[in-house]
């Protein structure tokens, strides 16, 4: 039953002596401008205890009723000021905010966030003062936490928080900024990126990030030399270099860690060189001085020359003592059957003769085993320029068994088969009991196993007989497979009839 009125009104007769429950414990506890955190220590017990029974509408205990009873003749005799007053501050009062709000009354509930649900309060964030938009009060809705943005009257103003909004060219949308911490740059940035959506084709390409950091309270776009620092691999004080070779298809592109040279300066002490290529089919490399990164020039091999950046002096360094001499590299050799290039397959030897019954270095000789890049014939090469074909080269070793490119004639419909399954996609596991008509666990299992080796002795002639068979017709095609698995049907016919007969015969045994 409901109470209208003030308490000590002439229905207060009636709120003595009827039952006390939760939905009337709480309008008295509202006429009495108490807080259940307020109201809980003075009728000895818990504010959550108040709480849970005010929400379930049950019947107070008995000595509850009596104590809120109580209060209410203490305050129609005028004593609650006695009473220890802990009134809850309002909003105004919020320890978030460093300046007082001047106004009183905040926006209707859900209409100033906009999710149009009544209930939908607003709690306060903070307050601050933005360059253009003067001191502002920060809100955010208890159900849809959205922010909202009050001026000095009350009044919603939009966010003062300036965002770059970009447009992808991809699929049309406003792209979302992420936030990010960086150990390079040792600051927050964020980066520009689409959400991708449920109904996006795979085939959507969206434009490629930006990046952005905050300078002065906005947000500005990333320089390149920041960039560079952000996304760079190199661990050394100086950023990788880029290939600066006009004409260079990579041209811009960012160079690879090739090797460090430690080398001899020419006023004495030693230096390290840290050697970049290009990644292109034109190699071509960059050099740096460690730990500085000042950039060097090769002068020849071992030779350096660079400009010190602190004392501006020019620092050069000078070959080893002991240089490569000609005894020691390959002279250039052409093969003796077509006139192409030999390249060296094995390193150099010392050129020994008997001289009194001992074997002495002749002339400090030394032989290289070359190869044609052609035609893949083998020579002997001196230093001297001489020239000798060598038969049996040591480090080509006799192939036993099938040899490389033969097709023998049981081979030959196998061969069709797998390059026909091949060409489907079919796996060599499952193709391997179609190859071999092969029946029971056993064969299926050999069959797969001989397919293996099948692809790796004749992985050419496979390939060959595919770029054939691609341009057959498909009636030729489909003759050509019937024969073949026949072929292949009889011999594992043959061979199953052959188990079995020397089976009959180690049985009558």
């Amino acid at each position: 039953m409901a109470i209208n009125g003030p308490i000590g009104a002439p229905g207060d007769s009636l709120l003595q002596s009827m039952p006390m429950t939760g939905s009337l414990l709480r309008q008295l506890r509202r006429q009495l401008e108490l807080s259940q955190a307020q109201l809980a220590p003075l009728v000895r017990c818990t504010a959550a205890s108040l709480k849970h029974r005010e929400q379930r509408d049950s019947l107070v205990p008995e000595h509850i009723a009596i104590a809120v009873r109580t209060l209410i003749s203490a305050r129609r005799a005028g004593e609650m000021a006695n009473l220890a007053k802990m009134a809850k501050g309002s909003w105004k009062e919020s320890k978030a905010f460093e300046r007082k709000p001047p106004f009183d009354v905040l926006p209707p509930w859900g209409t100033a966030c906009g999710c149009g649900n009544s209930r939908c309060t607003l709690s306060t964030v903070s307050d601050g003062d933005w360059e253009d938009r003067g001191h502002l009060w920060v809100f955010h809705g208890r159900f849809c936490h959205t922010r909202v943005y009050l001026d000095a009257s009350g009044h919603k103003v939009a966010s003062p928080r300036r965002r770059p909004v970009e447009v992808c060219i991809g699929c049309g949308r406003s792209r979302e900024l992420h936030p990010r911490n960086s150990t390079r740059l040792g600051e927050k940035y964020w980066t520009t990126v689409c959400r991708p959506r449920p109904g996006d084709p795979p085939s959507l390409r969206h434009d490629p990030s930006t990046y952005w950091w905050k300078r002065q309270g906005r947000l500005e776009r990333l320089p390149e030399t920041a960039i560079e620092r952000l996304h760079g691999r190199s661990k050394r004080t100086f950023p990788v270099p880029k290939c600066q070779l006009q004409g260079c298809p990579r041209l811009g592109r960012t160079m690879q860690s090739s090797a460090v040279l430690t080398l001899a300066l020419r006023e004495g002490g030693e230096c390290q060189i840290h050697t970049y290529r290009c990644r292109a089919d034109n190699p071509h490399a960059a050099y740096h001085v460690l730990p500085s990164g000042e950039e060097a020039k090769r002068e020849g091999m071992g030779r350096y020359k660079w400009l010190n950046s602190v004392t501006r002096e020019t620092i050069e360094t000078r070959p080893k003592t002991r240089p490569i001499g000609k005894d020691r590299v390959m002279p250039k050799s052409a093969c003796l059957k077509c006139h192409a290039v030999l390249r060296a397959v094995e390193q150099a030897r010392k050129v020994m003769k008997m001289i009194q019954g001992q074997r002495q270095w002749q002339g400090r000789l030394r032989v290289w085993t070359a190869r044609c890049v052609s035609c893949d014939t083998v020579f002997s090469v001196r230093s001297d320029g001489e020239i000798r074909p060598k038969e049996r080269p040591r480090w080509r070793k006799v192939k036993r068994g099938l040899q490389a490119g033969a097709v023998l004639q049981k081979t030959a419909p196998k061969i069709i088969l797998a390059a026909y399954w091949d060409s489907k996609g079919i796996t060599q596991y499952a193709m391997g009991p179609n190859i071999y008509s092969a029946e029971g666990a056993d064969e299926i299992e050999n069959a797969r196993r001989a397919t293996y080796q099948l692809f790796k002795r004749q992985g050419d002639e496979i390939k060959a007989e595919k770029t054939r068979q691609s341009t057959l017709p498909q009636a030729e095609l489909e003759i050509e497979l019937n024969h073949a698995r026949e072929e292949v049907r009889f011999e594992a016919d043959v061979k199953r009839a052959r188990r079995r007969g020397e089976t009959r015969q180690t049985s009558r045994a």
